[in-house]
């Protein structure tokens, strides 16, 4: 049996008190399902659908992380690939503008971007 010394402890403790807080607040989310299932399991004798109940319940907190990291990631790099010059037109003479001085009508470019005319949204 794992002691209250053991390393995943915390994480433990925090998820139940998370599911009473849940409970307490009128909440019922999907972990709080699942306990209840895996309680309900185990009070019939099912072990076993209990056990893969506490699978998917595993793996879905870790799907969650890994696509919230993924996300996060993909979100950052999108952003850091913005562009932050354009090239505007002005009496002829192609000049490079920082892209917040861009206004609706103005007709730039950025490097990596196409010609286009800004419009109103």
């Amino acid at each position: 049996m794992v002691g209250l010394d053991h390393p995943g402890s915390d994480r433990r403790d925090l998820a139940r008190g998370l599911i009473v807080a849940d409970l307490l607040e009128h909440e019922a989310g999907v972990d709080i399902i699942a306990v209840l299932a895996i309680g309900g399991a185990l009070l019939l004798g099912e072990s076993l659908t209990a056990a893969v109940i506490a699978v998917m319940l595993a793996t879905g907190d870790w799907l969650e992380r890994y696509a919230d990291g993924r996300g996060h990631r993909e979100l950052s790099a999108l952003i850091s690939r913005a562009p932050r010059i354009v090239h505007r037109h002005e009496g002829g003479e192609i000049v490079d503008h920082p892209i917040a001085e861009v206004e609706v009508g103005d007709r730039s470019w950025s490097s990596r971007a196409r010609s286009c005319r800004w419009m109103a949204p």
